[in-house]
């Protein structure tokens, strides 16, 4: 492993409440927060806003800002000849179509087939507003994507499919050596797309743990392609953190009590910072 890194302090910027998969017979354009496994959001069906049997395509991906902790977009396959989208986050409204989980959006088809698309193995120049902005301008939304870059790292490095976040190792921040486990799965409030947690399997004896996304550091090689996450802990340590069942992520993550209980356990003052 390449051990010239740069590193960037991760945060997030979110807003907590109640949490749970909550659907109205049509859009839910309440403030209950929706906490669901990023693995569960893929494949999450699009359909038109007022006519739900309009579909419109699924989530393929998310595109995660990892430096807030954002989902700035759903990349969307809209199934018309390989045409892929990004959809900000926040055009998006949560809805039921026969008792699933979906979500939807103000445009039709003929809508969507005018749509700025994206080639996900070529990703656009984030440093520059010129995707974002007509992007944004298409959905009436304002994304806020840092154009600049954070730490030295620049917005294409910091700005990653939510499938590679969850795919990460997880080392001891002092000792690049010690492996404390690989990120399993990412906990994101789909209400406003901030991302709370990373659900980290230890190794320990079928342990898995969830972590604050503000608990850890994004390390990256300087000349690789190459990214990992560090923790404030060791693997002794991680042995007293509170472990969960994996089919129970979504509700303990939503419980107010567990939160602060993780954030304790981590050194962070809470798994979330306030709005600014």
């Amino acid at each position: 492993m390449n051990r010239v890194v740069r590193v960037l302090g991760v945060s997030m910027l979110v807003s907590l409440g109640m949490a749970g998969w909550l659907f109205a017979a049509q859009a839910d354009t309440g403030s209950k927060d929706m906490i669901l496994e990023s693995s569960k959001i893929m494949g999450l069906e699009v359909y038109n806003q007022s006519d739900h049997n309009m579909k419109l395509g699924a989530i393929d991906n998310l595109l995660i800002s990892a430096h807030t902790g954002q989902v700035l977009y759903g990349v969307v396959d809209t199934g018309v000849g390989g045409r892929i989208i990004a959809v900000p986050w926040k055009a998006f409204q949560i809805g039921s179509g026969d008792n699933e989980k979906i979500l939807l959006l103000n445009k039709t088809k003929d809508d969507l087939a005018k749509a700025p698309t994206i080639d996900v193995n070529n990703l656009p120049d984030f440093s520059k507003s010129d995707f974002s902005n007509s992007v944004d301008n298409f959905f009436g939304v304002q994304t806020s994507v840092d154009h600049a870059g954070v730490s030295g790292l620049t917005a294409n490095q910091l700005i990653l499919f939510a499938d590679r976040l969850a795919d990460l190792n997880v080392y001891n921040r002092s000792d690049i050596d010690s492996r404390l486990g690989n990120v399993d799965n990412l906990l994101i409030n789909v209400t406003n797309g901030e991302l709370l947690f990373a659900l980290v399997d230890t190794g320990i004896g079928g342990k898995n743990v969830l972590v604050p996304w503000t608990a850890f550091h994004l390390q990256k090689a300087v000349d690789e392609n190459q990214y990992w996450l560090t923790l404030n802990k060791t693997q002794d340590e991680l042995k007293n953190a509170p472990g969960v069942d994996t089919d129970q992520v979504a509700s303990v993550a939503s419980d107010a009590k567990m939160q602060q209980e993780l954030a304790n356990f981590f050194g962070v003052r809470t798994v979330a910072r306030p709005k600014q």
